[in-house]
């Protein structure tokens, strides 16, 4: 089947790019048949290959967070991740990087770390062939092709194509972005920047 179809991109002279592209979106394509994913979601029509991975995604829809960090109360969708978190309070860092000696929570971070070091992109978008570093990443991109908007605020109705905390931030009157240099606050970290290159100009 591989072989087949490279030899159908050799045959049109296609260019090395297009031929290393279409080949790893064929082999992502051959994985999704080899896997059964039984368990369908109502909302968007994503398939999972357990029941407990369809119910944590379910969770993103509507934003729930029912798992709360007992020293800050911020709240997470997985517990898995509420755990990382509490690592965050208790300094362990047990997971370093051989090659910059950084040392991180988990294996997953220390993991998508290390991909700043080989370069590696292995989440492809199956719709223009973009690379990511992260699958968070490339899921949120492939939003902007299918106009798909999960997250909605349950204070005013807004949707949203990636997560919700930016937004709130407009309700909660949250400014966790500083400016050092003076005693300026801001919901948007976009904003204290500008605030910090004017001071620089004066």
């Amino acid at each position: 089947h591989i072989y087949k179809r490279a030899l159908f991109m050799f045959q049109n002279q296609w260019s090395p790019m297009q031929m290393n592209l279409n080949l790893r979106l064929l082999q992502i394509h051959r994985r999704e048949h080899k896997v059964e994913k039984p368990h369908k979601c109502t909302l968007c029509d994503k398939v999972f290959r357990l029941p407990n991975h369809l119910r944590n995604h379910m969770m993103s829809h509507d934003d729930q967070r029912p798992f709360s960090c007992a020293t800050c109360g911020k709240s997470f969708a997985l517990i898995s991740v509420l755990r990382a978190h509490e690592r965050t309070h208790a300094g362990e860092k047990t997971f370093i990087c051989l090659q910059c000696g950084s040392k991180f929570l988990t294996k997953s971070y220390l993991d998508y770390h290390q991909r700043v070091h080989t370069g590696e992109k292995p989440y492809l978008c199956k719709h223009c062939g973009k690379s990511f570093a992260q699958k968070g990443n490339l899921k949120a991109h492939e939003r902007l092709h299918t106009g798909e908007q999960p997250f909605r605020c349950e204070d005013c109705g807004k949707t949203f194509a990636s997560s919700l905390a930016k937004h709130r931030r407009v309700h909660t009157g949250e400014k966790p972005h500083r400016c050092g240099n003076c005693d300026n606050k801001n919901n948007k970290k976009k904003k204290i920047i500008i605030i910090q290159l004017t001071i620089k100009r004066w």
